[in-house]
């Protein structure tokens, strides 16, 4: 990383943290760090937020780890806003074969699983989700995980942000250059700007630019894992199902796929874009009226998701042109209703590439840290993405707690910290990276378009995750109420 002489850095006001990013892990590290006293300013390559399934991957399951690093970050209030625009699943996960047939359940947070008598039983009712009243605690502890579009959460954590003093937020700032000073740091942008700040947080995703600007080459790019990620959404109006699909993410383990299906919220609706009054840069932001979650439109719908091998990797044409939902039939055509038609009635098709940042020498340079996908991205089988990033944000505010980033704190001091961040924060999520990319090798078949398997090896993996169910969830268990702060 280049240096340059803060003498001549121009004119420019110094903010206290530069975040890199305005996703979810950039958001909940602006909020962490605003609420730690901090001055934020906030930078994103996009043009504007990316409030909807078309620039945003579909839906994801927050865990109760991560609902517990929230709680910390924004409190009651923050926890209740999510979960006004998400589906609590209380229970954890159900798994079963194609026909129905209750394979296992992972009970996630047990004090909070109702009596099971009636398991096995169909009640045929739809479950609306639960509003929380301002009175209401919410336990992150007592909620197996919440099924919430991806979008709906950048909204959520958006608007807490806006919320806050002393926090800019800027969009159309691609990042193409960190320049290191004795106490600061400069971010050079796209459209000729640049931004000081004592502290650079690189929350720019799993592509992330900064991660290339202060690592070696051979980390500058996340490893393709050979798999594609696809779903779709259906509302199945007038369809009653299980209550169980209600109440947990439900697995389904076929001859040529393992699908994932559950109920999430709805979609936020677009946020306006307008110009910044600066006459040094131009920015695309959104008032607080305009991205306010009251807006968030459509019904709570059901998603689906599958992961496919795909040994090549795609351009992004290459990755619309693959013919994702002629293949949907095969994948399901020996699925029991409601699911087969809640893939192949899909109002939408969402598909990704998926990567992983596997593990990183460092996670910091200087005055710049990487947070969330931009140092430990992983593959959705993990279930555990986003909660990470939470947990990043809310370790890394924690341990820069009491630093002055003004030009007094003592740069050792702030390397012990970031050091310390880096540390704790590697122990913790690369186990989980590894373990993403076994289920990812385990659960999905090398190509969904090959012969279904035959009666024995479907009956053998049953049996095998029937067996291994105990275990599998005392290690849930164990992860997600581990200690992380």
């Amino acid at each position: 990383m280049a240096s340059f002489n803060s003498d001549t850095a121009g004119k420019a006001s110094k903010t206290d943290i530069l975040v890199v990013g305005c996703g979810v892990g950039g958001c909940a590290a602006a909020l962490a760090l605003r609420r730690q006293g901090f001055s934020v300013r906030v930078c994103e390559a996009a043009a504007s937020p990316r409030l909807s399934s078309g620039s945003v991957a579909g839906g994801v399951q927050i865990a109760p780890n991560g609902l517990r690093a929230l709680e910390l970050i924004g409190g009651q209030a923050l926890l209740r806003r999510l979960l006004d625009y998400g589906v609590a699943a209380p229970h954890g996960f159900r798994f079963q074969t194609h026909h129905g047939d209750l394979i296992a359940q992972l009970q996630v947070v047990v004090d909070s699983v109702d009596e099971h008598e009636h398991e096995h039983e169909h009640e045929h009712e739809q479950h609306e989700p639960k509003k929380h009243s301002e009175e209401s605690v919410i336990r992150w502890d007592r909620i197996g995980g919440v099924n919430i579009r991806r979008a709906a959460v950048v909204a959520v954590l958006l608007e807490a942000l806006r919320e806050q003093r002393d926090v800019e937020i800027e969009f159309g700032k691609r990042l193409v250059e960190l320049v290191e000073g004795e106490d600061s740091v400069c971010a050079r942008f796209g459209d000729g700007s640049s931004a000081l700040a004592s502290l650079v947080v690189a929350a720019d995703g799993v592509h992330s630019t900064a991660r290339g600007l202060i690592l070696d080459a051979e980390y500058a790019k996340p490893r393709h894992t050979g798999f594609i990620s696809f779903g779709g959404i259906a509302s199945l109006p007038g369809v009653q199902l299980p209550s169980y699909y209600a109440k947990e993410l439900v697995f389904t383990l076929g001859p040529r796929c393992q699908l994932g299906f559950g109920r999430f919220g709805p979609e936020p609706s677009s946020c306006s874009s307008s110009s910044s009054s600066s006459s040094s840069s131009s920015s695309s932001s959104c008032s607080p009226s305009s991205t306010s979650l009251s807006e968030l439109g459509g019904e709570h719908v059901w998603m689906w998701w599958t992961h496919l091998r795909h040994d090549e990797e795609l351009s992004r044409e290459q990755l619309e042109a693959l013919p994702l939902r002629a293949r949907c039939e095969l994948l399901v055509e020996d699925f029991t209703e409601p699911l087969r038609s809640a893939v192949l009635e899909s109002s939408e098709i969402l598909r990704t590439q998926i990567y992983d940042v596997p593990c990183l020498p460092v996670w910091h340079r200087g005055r710049t840290v990487l947070l969330g996908d931009a140092a430990h991205a992983m593959s959705s089988a993990g279930g555990q993405g986003c909660s990470m990033a939470f947990e990043d944000a809310c370790v890394l505010a924690r341990l820069l707690d009491g630093l002055k980033l003004d030009g007094d704190t003592d740069s050792e001091q702030l390397e012990s910290a970031l050091s310390r961040y880096s540390a704790v924060r590697k122990a913790r999520v690369e186990p989980i990276i590894r373990q993403a990319q076994q289920n990812d090798a385990r659960g999905y078949a090398r190509d969904g378009d090959a012969a279904a398997d035959g009666w024995l090896a479907l009956k053998m993996k049953s049996l095998f995750l029937w067996m291994m169910s105990g275990f599998i969830a005392r290690s849930l268990r164990k992860l997600v109420f581990a200690d992380f702060v």
